[in-house]
């Protein structure tokens, strides 16, 4: 937020305002915490009951496991997570992923046919699912643990009705169909 306002990445047109922001749900965090929490109980433990004849190398061999533990089960997916963001404009869903390689994919609205969400029974308990967007092409984007998904499918298929209603005519001269299909009420209403 800059101001009250969504911010999004600095190569945004200013044209676009950004109607929603995120990066995937916190609750992906519940793991990485859960091990951090549990490999500094078994480092305590294993420096606690370590012999005497073991003290000059012992620390430095458990310190040096738990830090391998530690990058693999802890810091891995706190960077992933970090790394990972999703902007919605009216125009484009741009997703993100990456530090040091880092991929930007924009998804224009306009070329998106169906919008649909799946919910494991875990994503369902933290509130979040799994964006699913079919486009013209018939390539299927997954965007996976989006807090507020609900919400996030209205908006995008809201906007994409949007981009596709303002679509100019083909160039046969007849027009794309801009009836919206049948339960689409319910979403332009939703939101």
């Amino acid at each position: 937020m800059d101001g009250g306002r969504l911010r999004g990445p600095d190569d945004m047109p200013e044209c676009e305002p950004l109607v929603m922001a995120s990066r995937p749900a916190a609750s992906l965090l519940v793991w990485p915490a859960f091990w951090l929490v549990g490999l500094a109980a078994a480092v305590g433990v294993a420096l606690g009951w370590m012999p005497p004849a073991w003290r000059p190398a012992g620390p430095a061999v458990v310190a040096a496991a738990a830090a391998v533990v530690a990058v693999l089960l802890v810091v891995r997916p706190l960077v992933a997570w970090l790394t990972r963001r999703c902007w919605l404009t009216p125009r484009r869903l741009r997703i993100t992923v990456g530090v040091v390689r880092r991929v930007t994919h924009d998804v224009l609205l306009g070329h998106v046919q169906e919008v649909a969400h799946s919910r494991s029974w875990w994503q369902k308990v933290r509130g979040a699912g799994t964006l699913l967007l079919t486009t013209t092409a018939g390539t299927t984007i997954r965007v996976a643990d989006l807090p507020q998904i609900e919400r996030w499918h209205a908006l995008v298929a809201e906007l994409a009705w949007a981009q596709r209603d303002t679509r100019p005519a083909s160039p046969g001269g007849s027009a794309e169909p801009t009836t919206p299909l049948a339960g689409d009420e319910t979403l332009r209403s939703a939101t």
